[in-house]
C-alpha cells in the first residue's frame, strides 16, 4: 500500500490511518497519524450511515410523496399539485418526469391550481449547516442536505456567444423565473464559474402550512400517490380508484396572470470569450443564504 501511495505521489504525512478490533482490549491493527487532523471527506458517511441504521427501520425508503387537493373532473385538477419531499437524494428530473406521465396516464391531464413543493420534513434554518460545508462555486457537490432534492441540487451552466457577441447561457435542467447576472471580465484566462444565488425563503425549522384544499361540491379526500426509492416505485392510486367529484363542478374563473418573482438568480463571473471554448459548460450548486 504505501509504495502505491508514493508512486501516486502521495506523502506519508498526507495519509492517516486506524484499523482497530472491536473487541474490548485488542491491540489496534494498523495506526498512522491518527491523531493528526485530516478533512473527513466521504469517511462522514460511515457516521450518517451508522446513524441511519440505528434510526429508521429495516429496508427504509426515502419517499416523495403527491397529493391533489381536491378531485379530478375530467381529468382536470381544479386545486392544487401538492410534492412532499420526503429526503430522497436520487430523484433527478428523468425520475420526475416519468411520475408525471404516469399521472396524466392515471387521468390527471391538467392542474389548474399550483404545483407546490413542501420541504418541511428537515426544517432545516441556517443555524443547522454551521459545521457543514459552505456550498459554492467551485465545490458544487457541497450542496446542503435537502428535504426535496433535485438533481443532487446542482445544475449544468452552457455559455456560448449569442447574437451579435452578447452572452447567451443555457441551463441543464432548465431553470425558470431564474435572473441571470453577467460579472464576466476580459478573456485573459478562461476561468468562468457559476454560482446559484436563492430568493430570500421562510425558516423552515417551523411548520409549514399546509395548503388548503379549494372548495368542491362534494366532500373528497385527497388523493395519494406515492413514489419511492429506488425508481421500481408503484402509484398508490390509480385512475379507477380516483374519485370523481360531481360532473357540474364549474371552471375556475379566468384571472389574470400573476407576474411571478423569480426564484433566485445565477450569477457568471471569471473570465470568459467565444475564444475559450465554442461552449464551456459548469456545474453549480446553491450558495449559502
Amino acid at each position: 500500500m504505501w509504495t502505491a501511495l508514493q508512486k501516486a505521489g502521495i506523502k506519508d504525512s498526507e495519509v492517516a490511518l486506524l484499523a482497530q478490533p472491536l473487541a474490548a482490549g485488542a491491540p489496534l491493527l494498523i495506526s498512522h497519524n491518527e491523531k493528526l487532523p485530516f478533512t473527513l471527506a466521504s469517511t462522514t458517511k460511515v457516521i450518517t450511515t451508522l446513524a441511519s441504521l440505528q434510526t429508521l427501520p429495516r429496508n427504509y425508503r426515502w419517499r416523495t410523496r403527491a397529493w391533489l387537493t381536491g378531485a379530478p373532473v375530467d381529468g382536470k385538477l381544479a386545486g392544487d399539485l401538492v410534492l412532499v419531499g420526503g429526503g430522497d437524494a436520487t430523484l433527478d428530473s428523468k425520475r420526475l418526469t416519468d411520475w408525471f406521465k404516469r399521472l396524466h396516464r392515471q387521468g390527471l391531464t391538467q392542474v389548474q391550481g399550483h404545483i407546490v413543493l413542501d420541504q418541511s420534513l428537515f426544517r432545516l434554518a441556517d443555524k443547522d449547516h454551521a459545521n457543514t460545508p459552505v456550498p459554492e462555486a467551485g465545490n458544487p457537490h457541497h450542496a446542503w442536505p435537502d428535504a426535496f432534492v433535485m438533481d443532487e441540487n446542482r445544475f449544468r451552466v452552457a455559455l456560448r456567444a449569442g447574437d451579435g457577441g452578447a452572452l447567451a447561457a443555457t441551463f441543464d435542467p432548465p431553470l425558470g423565473q431564474i435572473e441571470v447576472v453577467n460579472q464576466l471580465g476580459g478573456a485573459r484566462a478562461c476561468t468562468a464559474q457559476a454560482r446559484f444565488e436563492p430568493a430570500p425563503a421562510p425558516d423552515l425549522s417551523k411548520p409549514a402550512a399546509k395548503p388548503a384544499p379549494p372548495p368542491a361540491p362534494a366532500p373528497s379526500p385527497y388523493i395519494a400517490v406515492a413514489a419511492s426509492s429506488p425508481a421500481s416505485a408503484e402509484a398508490s392510486a390509480s385512475a379507477a380508484s380516483v374519485p370523481q367529484a360531481a360532473a357540474s363542478m364549474p371552471e375556475p374563473a379566468a384571472t389574470p396572470p400573476t407576474p411571478v418573482a423569480p426564484v433566485g438568480r445565477v450569477v457568471i463571473s471569471g473570465q470568459w470569450s467565444p475564444r475559450c471554448a465554442s461552449a464551456l459548460t459548469m456545474e453549480a450548486a446553491p450558495a449559502a443564504r
